[in-house]
């Protein structure tokens, strides 16, 4: 019946779209667009909406509506990367939250290791790191700053062993934070949780951390209101809080609220990319493991008990 119930949603919404888009954009140069379902068309403008060689359109408003309507069809997906980057490398190993001391030897390489990420220099960074790891009081937050450029790279499986390093003897919030990313991504839900609760405890209003909360807890519907608690706190900093919101909300048939989170994060492109969010954040609303979406996987097993420990 829920499912039901968005499936008519989808279909009314859908409607009303088609209705506001340009009339030669429904109708088409040679007639009524084909019978597939313009949802399904991942290619962008149907074929006979696409220029013939010895076809252009008539004027420029009709140039620019054919470009807004292909637009509009382009497949939507938010990738890992810009629905959470790691936290800073500044804040995993800042020096003013330091508990675990260290030597003025690894002051000095900890030090040249942020300098040459602040200039970009990320290979010599790296070779830092290898003297870094070596220097016992540096270690940990070497071990943090490696990590955080494992994910950096796409590597989260790589990046887990250095931020579990690094957590177990630093207690700041970036560094687990980054580590229940890792895990997210590497489908380790249950655990991922865990260390977002930690960063948490440790900074209540840590964004990324808050935004990653709010997406998992997408996959329990008995959840919906902690994650748009946690969403809410996470909008203001990610923008891809603003599409997991719209989610939230299409799962309780709330439309427009739904819609007004996609226009916030569409902001000026709202007009050309609508329809495809809008198929993106219905797929994700019917969806039973949301997080999917957003990069986010979690083991099957465990996707019915999510953060029940």
């Amino acid at each position: 019946m829920y499912s039901r119930v968005i499936v008519v949603l989808v279909t009314i919404t859908y409607g009303l779209l088609l209705t506001n888009l340009p009339a030669h954009a429904q109708i088409g140069a040679d007639g009524p667009l084909d019978s597939t379902d313009p949802w399904s068309k991942a290619a962008g403008v149907p074929p006979n909406l696409q220029p013939q060689p010895d076809s252009v359109p008539r004027t420029e408003m009709e140039r620019e509506e054919q470009q807004a309507y292909a637009a509009s069809n382009v497949p939507f997906a938010p990738s890992p990367e810009e629905a959470a980057r790691p936290e800073d490398e500044g804040n995993a190993v800042s020096i003013q939250q330091l508990s675990h001391p260290l030597s003025r030897k690894g002051r000095r390489l900890i030090a040249k290791v942020e300098s040459y990420l602040r200039l970009g220099q990320r290979a010599k960074a790296k070779q830092q790191l290898t003297q870094a790891i070596k220097e016992p009081s540096a270690a940990p937050y070497a071990h943090a700053i490696l990590g955080t450029e494992y994910l950096r790279d796409g590597q989260a499986q790589a990046a887990i062993p250095e931020l579990e390093d690094a957590a177990r003897v630093l207690p700041i919030a970036g560094i687990h934070s980054n580590l229940g990313f890792a895990l997210c991504l590497t489908g380790q839900g249950k655990r991922a949780e865990q260390e977002l609760q930690e960063a948490l405890r440790l900074d209540g209003d840590l964004p990324k951390a808050r935004f990653l909360m709010g997406v998992l807890l997408l996959n329990e519907k008995s959840r919906d209101r902690e994650a748009q608690y946690d969403l809410k706190i996470a909008q203001a900093h990610v923008r891809s809080a603003h599409l997991a919101l719209a989610v939230c909300y299409l799962r309780r048939g709330e439309m427009e609220a739904a819609q007004q989170q996609l226009r916030t994060y569409l902001g000026p492109d709202y007009d050309t990319k609508i329809l495809s969010l809008w198929q993106w954040a219905f797929a994700a609303a019917l969806d039973a493991h949301p997080a999917a979406h957003f990069g986010l996987h979690v083991e099957d097993s465990e996707s019915s008990d999510i953060a029940r420990q």
